[in-house]
């Protein structure tokens, strides 16, 4: 799994930049070491709110973390920084409020092919 490989390698060379490790970033990040160690050497995948706190953790941008987890494609992230914003937004809704949102956004594409 190539996405997951450069997931890997893209947190350890974040972690060494920072002068940290995987015990430190758990412990940060509220999991266990192990689930670091997964991460990094390819045996699983973050999951999209543990994409948020390991961008927080290590100070990354989180657009990029759910791309190399496969929970986003590339080009959401490189979008302008104001739908960037609305799709970090978004990300941090809770179920109910998400799926207000996809009603409201169903609503007005409607309203606009009207």
């Amino acid at each position: 799994m190539k996405e997951t490989t450069e997931l890997g390698r893209f947190i350890k060379r974040r972690m060494e930049e920072l002068g940290t490790n995987a015990y430190r970033v758990s412990k940060d990040a509220g999991v266990q070491p192990s689930t670091i160690s997964h991460w990094v050497n390819g045996r699983r995948l973050p999951s999209p709110e543990s994409c948020h706190i390991l961008a927080e953790v290590l100070a990354l941008d989180v657009d990029t973390l759910l791309h190399l987890s496969g929970h986003r494609p590339r080009e959401v992230a490189d979008l302008d920084p104001t739908r960037a914003e609305v799709h970090r937004v978004i990300d941090k809704l809770p179920e109910d409020e998400l799926e207000r949102v996809r009603e409201y956004a169903a609503w007005r594409l409607a309203q606009s092919i009207a």
